[in-house]
Parts: C-alpha cells; structure tokens; sequence
C-alpha cells in the first residue's frame, strides 16, 4: 500500500518539518500552564521535547499544513482560559466540530483507503458527525459502517451507511473487510479490549490501516485532542504494543506525517498458537 503518498499531499519533507516544528512551538507556549501538555510530556517518560524558541517558526505555504497550524493556532485562546481557571466548553465544542471536516484529516483517509477495493465492507469507530463516512460513501463503499454513542447527525449526513449505536465495537455483530482508524485510539475507553472486538468484528484476513497521532511528532495535537475529549495520550511504541496484543501483525513499515504515523496491520487468517497451546488444534 503506498502509504508514504501522504507525504506526497503534505509538501514533503521540508514542509512536515515546518508542521513539527510548529507543533512543538505551540506545546511550548501552552507548557507554562497547560494540564492538557504536562500529560502529553508524561506520556513520553517526563522528556520535554526540544523547544524550537524564539518567534514562531516558519509557516508552511503547503495547503494540508498551513490548515493544520491554523487549526492549532485557533487552540491558544482556549487554552489561555483553562490557565484562567477553566476553557469555555461551547468553545471547544466549535472547534471539534472544524476538527472532523479538516482537509488533512480527511487526505489522511483517502490515503489508507486509495487502494482497498471499492466493494469491501469498512468499519468506523466512534464515526462523529459522519464526515468521514460521507467522504468514504462517495467515493464509492457503499458498505461502509459507522457506530458511535450519538449518530443520529451521522446518520442524516450519510441516510444510506449502516449505522449503529454503540459505545464499544464489543456491542456489534458486524463483518468487515477493513477497520479504519484515523484519530481514533486515544478515545477508546479500553484501548485494547477495544482493538480486540475491532478484531473479532474482522474477517480473517481483514485490514486495520491506521493514521494515529505521534505525541512526539506533534505535542500540542496531542495535546488539543485531550481538550476536545481524547481519554489517552498514546505514544506509538504502546499503541502497537495495543496493536500486538489484540492480535493484529503489521504489514510494512509506518510511514511519519505530521501529525500522523501511518501503518496497515492484518488480522491474520489463521491464529497462531504458541507451543504450551497446540493442544488446542
């Protein structure tokens, strides 16, 4: 799968440095008092990670980058009023609601699914508004499915997907070919329970491609998502931990775009049993 497209998208080398190096600005500013940033730093072992200093970095000129430093600009206000005692909740209700439409979320998408045949049955989790899922039906799988705890706006954008309500992928009966995870691990409530039901909802064989945020490629992403309601902070060396453990074998190597790492994983056809458990064949 040519992951390393996104970077293509994204300007390159030169301007995913230009998003880092923002990220890491911004994480420094919002440091001096922000609990959100204190938990992105503690889940990279206490390491505060290199402050670029000065003024603010150079801005990226591509158009996936610059709506990305924009989008982390628009946090500084909020997070000016939780070092006051408290950010406004309609405030961060506005911007997780730009957050779902943004193009570089939605570009990360396309490329993890730019391959995978049209009349493959997609799973969601914790679909959203459905910005995700419209994007996904018109490009043509018409076998998507969303589950969340609320989708009845999901379910008004995209009237034909199959929708569920659910808070756990535990709670379905579904088969998938692929599960698709973009910004989704940090607000699962279990992360591995959670990957395990995605598992078992796979068919053998099935596909997990993934776009997670790296907190030490993008701090104050990480960090603004547990503002917008993220439960976790998930450094990527414990999220494929997660991954390993509920049973998914990665295919490849990941591929870095800020403020994503991209990697596909396969739920193998056939289980593998350690020696102490071939009795069990």
């Amino acid at each position: 799968m040519q992951l390393s497209r996104l970077r293509e998208l994204y300007g390159g080398r030169r301007e995913l440095q230009k998003a880092a190096l923002w990220n890491l600005w911004l994480a420094a500013k919002w440091g001096r008092s922000a609990r959100a940033v204190d938990r992105v730093w503690a889940a990279l072992g206490g390491r505060r990670l290199g402050n670029p200093g000065g003024g603010p970095p150079e801005r990226p000129v591509n158009a996936y980058m610059a709506e990305h430093v924009e989008f982390l600009e628009a946090f500084d206000g909020v997070f000016a009023q939780e070092a006051e005692g408290g950010a406004d909740r309609n405030s961060i209700e506005i911007l997780r609601a730009s957050w779902q439409l943004q193009s570089w979320r939605l570009a990360a998408a396309r490329s993890l699914v730019e391959e995978v045949p049209r009349d493959s049955a997609v799973l969601e989790p914790l679909a959203g508004d459905g910005a995700l899922g419209y994007q996904l039906v018109e490009e043509g799988f018409a076998k998507y499915v969303g589950y969340g705890p609320d989708v009845e706006l999901a379910s008004r954008v995209v009237p034909g997907a199959g929708w569920h309500k659910a808070l756990s992928a535990c709670d379905l009966r579904v088969s998938a070919d692929v599960v698709l995870l973009v910004d989704k691990a940090a607000w699962f409530v279990d992360v591995v329970k959670e990957l395990r039901c995605l598992a078992r909802a796979l068919k053998p064989g099935g596909l997990l491609l993934v776009a997670e945020p790296d907190p030490a490629l993008a701090p104050a992403y990480a960090a603004a998502l547990l503002l917008m309601g993220a439960l976790h902070v998930l450094p990527r060396e414990q999220l494929y931990k997660f991954l390993r453990a509920a049973g998914f074998v990665q295919m490849g190597r990941d591929v870095e775009a800020v403020p994503y790492v991209l990697s596909a994983w396969r739920k193998p056809a056939r289980l593998e049993l350690s020696p102490s458990d071939r009795w069990m064949e």
